[in-house]
């Protein structure tokens, strides 16, 4: 994380991430103990114990902000989970309180809270995180996780309403 040139932090980063899908491929995920590793990446598990959340920023040289994460959700506490990697890929120009992305287009975050919901026979997951843009300014953030009935997974989710006054 604070290795310096930047190409040692990318391969840090790259060996990091090779090692997870190692070993989430190996073992279930909510097995997994990361408590020596939790000051270095966001490590959230949601009440329910279906949905666990990792989350993790590499920054540059140039103070940019790369966001990288992993969702694992299972149906039930006694299933398989399912993995999901993030790509921190938000088309330019989308509103991303309007839309509905899935794990290829995710409007990164650095995750801190997570707090698992039912509505309507449905189960969400709402999240707050932390959106990095420079060593100056970064940006709190609202989301709401989802896992449909085929299996694929959702941020957005028409949960929140905004009333505006004329």
């Amino acid at each position: 994380r604070y290795a310096k040139p930047d190409s040692i932090r990318r391969q840090y980063n790259d060996s990091f991430i090779a090692l997870m899908q190692s070993l989430l491929q190996t073992h279930s995920g909510f097995d997994l103990n990361l408590d020596s590793i939790d000051q270095t990446i966001s490590v959230l598990n949601a009440d329910d114990n279906r949905l666990r959340l990792l989350t993790w920023v590499l920054v540059n040289d140039k103070e940019e902000f790369f966001n990288h994460g992993v969702v694992m959700y299972r149906k039930n506490i006694t299933a398989n989970p399912s993995v999901f990697w993030l790509n921190d890929n938000m088309p330019h120009g989308l509103d991303s309180l309007k839309e509905v992305f899935d794990e290829d287009n995710w409007p990164g975050a650095l995750y801190y809270q997570i707090y698992a919901t039912k509505h309507k026979r449905k189960r969400y997951y709402t999240v707050l995180g932390l959106i990095g843009r420079n060593s100056f300014s970064n940006a709190k953030v609202i989301d709401v996780l989802s896992v449909d009935k085929f299996g694929d997974l959702h941020f957005g989710a028409p949960l929140f309403y905004a009333s505006i006054a004329d």
